[in-house]
């Protein structure tokens, strides 16, 4: 089954990872994804990682959900005083995400 995803919220894509926005948000506010196409998925991205903004502090954290060194947890990439920076560190950081055998 494919997903649409709306181009105007991608914000990233270099054919096996997206990065975009979560679409129940205002876009200059919004969370969003780290999606990773797979030989299995990729009509259907799995997600891997996710950046948003913290409550507590407004600082924004991105976080990749899965690693080699770390399959049961995400791995937190950092925290940052804007969205730009955490999206930078999600996209750096990209190739640390490992897709479940589930997937």
């Amino acid at each position: 089954m494919a997903i649409h995803l709306d181009r105007s919220l991608v914000l990233l894509d270099d054919q096996e990872f997206i990065v975009c926005l979560n679409s129940n948000y205002p876009p200059g506010d919004a969370p969003g994804v780290l999606l990773k196409r797979t030989g299995r998925s990729r009509q259907a991205p799995v997600c891997v990682g996710s950046f948003h903004r913290q409550a507590a502090d407004g600082c924004w954290s991105a976080t990749i959900n899965k690693t080699s060194s770390s399959p049961r947890g995400g791995t937190c990439v950092g925290a940052y005083p804007d969205r730009l920076n955490a999206i930078a560190a999600l996209w750096l950081n990209r190739q640390l995400a490992a897709i479940p055998a589930s997937s």
